[in-house]
């Protein structure tokens, strides 16, 4: 197994197109299962400004798999934890995601 550079998505040998964000695989795109495989880091949503938390709901929904109702209670008491014991890969590319859609958050050992 390996997980793409880009969103951290776990996807099968052979793969040449991330099934999560599309990104093209081969090369340094794919890192190796072995690299990535400790886990323990967490997703950390410290603040949401108003105007952007439908768009932080969305993110929380499809990326860190959480529904409507606990989306709306992370974003209402920040800081929260979103997700945990995640491997480094995936906690970067979730907090890359939120950040990107208005929020400040980070990944933390």
């Amino acid at each position: 197994m390996a997980y793409c550079g880009k969103c951290g998505n776990q996807m099968p040998d052979g793969d040449l197109f991330c099934s999560k964000c599309g990104a093209k695989i081969g090369g340094s795109a794919a890192v190796p299962a072995a690299s990535n495989q400790e886990k323990g880091y967490s997703v950390i949503l410290t603040s949401v400004p108003d105007d952007k938390k439908a768009k932080v709901i969305q993110v929380l929904r499809v990326s860190a798999g959480c529904g409507t109702v606990d989306a709306k209670n992370m974003i209402n008491t920040v800081p929260s934890t979103v997700k945990s014991n995640l491997s480094k890969n995936s906690a970067d590319a979730l907090a890359a995601e939120l950040t990107a859609a208005g929020a400040e958050a980070s990944s933390t050992a």
